[in-house]
């Protein structure tokens, strides 16, 4: 069985600095919980942090949730 992760894209501090904390996803080591976002098509996936290269999952939207919070880490990257 072959599992696909994404890799992470490291972006600098200063955009790190920018990034509105309501629209990142946290990357966490369990599967989220399965719901429904009215008005949204988030998906979850498994991603790697680009920084400390923990892999974990988190929802993903095209629009909305381009830039992950790594949960052991602390670093913000995009998905």
């Amino acid at each position: 069985m072959e599992i696909k992760v994404k890799v992470g894209e490291k972006i600098s501090e200063e955009e790190a600095k920018t990034l509105d904390p309501s629209k990142k996803a946290v990357l966490v080591n369990a599967p989220p919980k399965t719901g429904d976002v009215e008005g949204q098509a988030p998906y979850r996936d498994m991603v790697m942090c680009p920084c400390c290269y923990n892999v974990g999952w988190a929802w993903l939207d095209t629009e909305y949730y381009i830039y992950v919070q790594c949960g052991r880490c602390g670093c913000s990257f995009k998905a």
